[in-house]
């Protein structure tokens, strides 16, 4: 799991209720998966809209965490994988996934720039790079304006 953002952890729940499956991020990203899903079980519950998940579920996915430090290298099946900063959020990760053909590199979002928050991501060399593109093609205002333009509102 790259970051505990729902729409990367949504439907994590049904993932692991349905497929066994063990979730795979850092520690901080398995924490914050507890406050996301129970929030948007919520929010679901209020709005009326359903989930593909319960609250049996939910618990499920929280016992199936397997938190791994940045930089340590796990196993799984035949892969070696270690998670590298991914900047985006506190414990947001990408996942560097070593086969016999080629190493791959995984992110969801991902930002280079250090902020309050977060180091920002550091280049990762692999064969194979995969990851989204959401503002690739825009440009944003200075952080620090952002910041400034934020305070004033609040």
């Amino acid at each position: 799991m790259t970051h505990a953002h729902i729409d990367h952890i949504g439907m994590a729940p049904w993932l692991v209720a349905a497929y066994d499956t063990t979730l795979h991020g850092t520690a901080m990203t398995a924490d914050v998966s507890d406050i996301m899903w129970s929030d948007t079980y919520k929010v679901s519950d209020i709005e009326g809209y359903p989930l593909g998940w319960d609250k049996r579920d939910k618990d499920l996915a929280l016992g199936a965490w397997c938190p791994h430090d940045l930089g340590d290298w796990f196993p799984i099946g035949s892969w070696n994988c270690r998670l590298h900063g991914a900047g985006h959020i506190p414990g947001a990760a990408m996942i560097e996934i070593d086969t016999p053909e080629a190493r791959i590199l995984w992110s969801g979002d991902m930002d280079t720039r250090d902020s309050p928050n977060a180091a920002g991501a550091i280049p990762v060399e692999c064969d194979i790079l995969c990851l989204e593109g959401t503002y690739g093609g825009r440009s944003h205002r200075p952080r620090d304006q952002e910041e400034a333009r934020f305070v004033a509102k609040v």
